[in-house]
């Protein structure tokens, strides 16, 4: 029995881990920073707001709210919201040699 509650803590634990920011060493300091805007639900600092309920996280996603949430939060709020990645609205392909 004692194997099985060992591994049941364990996953339990890794669950719960934060989400995956990275440290990125620079030559002569160190610099903390994220991988990228990472999707799903969080708790996130919030950096702007994009009209009409947009807000953008401190990662770079976004999340959308109804227009009353919308006007609740204030930049500088965390905010719990299922985070998502902005589209990519670029018209073209780049392609590698073009």
């Amino acid at each position: 029995m004692r194997p099985s509650i060992l591994l049941l803590s364990v996953l339990l634990l890794w669950g719960c881990a934060p989400r995956a920011d990275q440290v990125f060493a620079a030559p002569g300091r160190l610099v903390t920073g994220s991988s990228g805007a990472q999707p799903g639900y969080a708790v996130k600092l919030v950096q702007g707001k994009q009209a009409p309920a947009e807000v953008v996280g401190d990662d770079g996603s976004l999340c959308r709210l109804t227009a009353e949430r919308f006007a609740d939060v204030e930049v500088g709020d965390w905010l719990g919201c299922e985070w998502t990645i902005a589209p990519d609205t670029t018209a073209t392909i780049a392609r590698a040699g073009a």
